[in-house]
């Protein structure tokens, strides 16, 4: 009796995964919302792609590839991106969360950085695991004066740069990316606002 309760959820899951397998979607890290493969592009915008590769339950890390180009008239500041693994309750966390730094060279050209990020999983609900990263992000520019300035504006970034998420997990499928409101998930002691935050699930 219990084998055959699950089979209805089995056979949803296994069709949902068939999809999903097929469609490579990529998502706007600022609105969650899935990218056009058409949708118009600033000239000379900084591209950065976040693909999720890999998901190890039994240790709770994700995998992570950052990748794109760059296309600078002139010099281009060199950029430092920082990603966070946010927890849930950011009123009791005590410092920054764990997180993980690229810098990506002033000089036109292209990248492909690989990071890891703890992530909260629930193995235990086995076929049927559940996943979630809060993802946050942070960026400073540094410029060829030596300046280093925190990029806090959301407006100035999506006009110069485009920055996407999708999936690469095998066997897994995530849900569209969810905005979180940055301030929701600092903490009193965060020296600084997070510019970006997304769920990953």
């Amino acid at each position: 009796m219990i084998v055959l309760a699950l089979l209805p959820p089995a056979l949803i899951s296994l069709v949902s995964e068939l999809r999903g397998q097929h469609t490579d979607r990529i998502y706007d890290l600022f609105t969650g919302m899935e990218m056009a493969h058409d949708q118009p592009i600033a000239p000379n915008a900084t591209f950065v792609n976040i693909t999720v590769t890999k998901l190890d339950g039994a240790n709770g890390i994700a995998s992570l590839t950052l990748s794109g180009h760059r296309i600078c008239p002139a010099l281009c500041p060199e950029l430092t991106g920082t990603l966070y693994s946010l927890g849930n309750d950011s009123a009791r966390r005590h410092g920054m969360p764990p997180s993980a730094s690229v810098t990506v060279p002033g000089n036109p050209g292209s990248y492909t950085y690989a990071i890891e990020l703890p992530v909260r999983a629930l193995p235990q609900n086995y076929p049927f695991d559940t996943y979630t990263l809060v993802l946050g992000l942070i960026i400073e520019a540094t410029f060829p004066n030596g300046t280093k300035q925190l990029v806090d504006s959301r407006e100035v970034v999506r006009q110069s740069a485009v920055l996407t998420l999708e999936d690469r997990v095998a066997r897994l499928n995530m849900l569209p990316p969810a905005p979180i409101e940055p301030e929701s998930v600092r903490a009193p002691s965060d020296p600084y606002s997070f510019l970006v935050v997304d769920e990953l699930r």
